[in-house]
């Protein structure tokens, strides 16, 4: 399907696909894959692309951490939305027609395709989900990974001189949805044990979750925190490492981003970082999206989930 779709499009289809943030207004990094996403389909199937950032979120509170931040919602959106944002074509002056995908598919691409090849009119495809293609095909993520790493100018300076290692940790302790069960301590910790012994200890740990550093200083503490309280102990503990709470969610992105090697949480945050890394990359196997080819799998061995 996919070669048909390339030869189609070397003929300069009329066709331009863009991403449409009205359908679902969830977390940044579940946005910032779909862009990604969409982006590379148009650059690996040579048609159009016309650039839409991140507009909205369902909770606010999960980007800037506490409602003491509200205010600088708009300024750390903007800023993370200068981290992906990807060249666009020249928007086309002609008459156009609009059309809009939930969740792009290859044989729904090539509908659209045949339909401008042989009607010669300008079409605007906004979609939703470009998980249809890209999870069948991984590989054309690595169009979007390959143009950015080109194009991005960071405004942070990576100041680690050895091996960085860092590990993100996604609870849910904060989180509107508390449903989806997400990894427990045994995932991180086998991960780390695997690490270490593969380079000798010899690297910086940063660990970042989603936990407030004040949930471990409760008189009650949850389960979620009690389930990783140990572990993260462990981790402060090593030499050369630190954990960070809820740390600025634009550190963190540089943080994955750079790093030597990322541990993946089930998140979709660190899956972004993950396919515009240069790094190794660990993932989880009940992550719910495709691994990148080279990307390191490991067995999702333990929970939690509910409250």
């Amino acid at each position: 399907m996919s070669t048909q779709l390339q030869t189609i499009a070397r003929r300069i289809l009329p066709l331009y696909l863009t991403y449409d943030p009205k359908r679902m207004t969830d977390g940044f990094g579940a946005q910032g894959i779909r862009i990604t996403g969409i982006f590379s389909i148009a650059r690996f199937f040579r048609l159009g692309y016309l650039h839409n950032p991140v507009s909205n979120l369902s909770d606010i509170d999960e980007l800037v951490g506490t409602p003491e931040r509200h205010s600088e919602f708009q300024h750390i959106l903007a800023q993370l939305n200068e981290y992906i944002s990807f060249p666009q074509d020249k928007f086309p002056p002609q008459k156009i027609h609009y059309f809009s995908v939930y969740n792009l598919g290859f044989r729904q691409l090539l509908n659209f395709g045949v339909k401008a090849l042989i009607l010669r009119k300008v079409t605007i495809l906004e979609v939703c989900l470009p998980f249809g293609i890209t999870d069948r095909l991984p590989i054309i993520s690595h169009y979007g990974r390959n143009v950015w790493k080109r194009s991005f100018k960071s405004t942070y300076q990576n100041n680690y001189k050895q091996r960085l290692v860092v590990m993100h940790i996604r609870s849910s302790e904060h989180s509107p949805d508390k449903k989806r069960p997400q990894l427990g301590p045994i995932y991180y910790r086998k991960a780390l044990n695997y690490l270490s012994e593969r380079f000798n200890d010899e690297f910086k740990l940063r660990v970042h979750t989603d936990f407030h550093a004040s949930d471990f200083r409760a008189n009650e503490k949850s389960n979620r925190v009690l389930a990783f309280e140990s572990f993260l102990r462990e981790c402060g503990d090593r030499p050369n490492s630190e954990v960070n709470h809820y740390a600025d969610i634009r550190e963190v992105m540089f943080d994955m981003t750079k790093a030597d090697v990322l541990v993946m949480s089930r998140s979709a945050l660190p899956y972004l970082a993950g396919l515009l890394s240069n790094g190794e990359v660990i993932f989880p196997k009940c992550h719910g999206h495709s691994p990148l080819r080279g990307w390191f799998t490991r067995d999702c061995e333990d929970f939690i989930s509910g409250i």
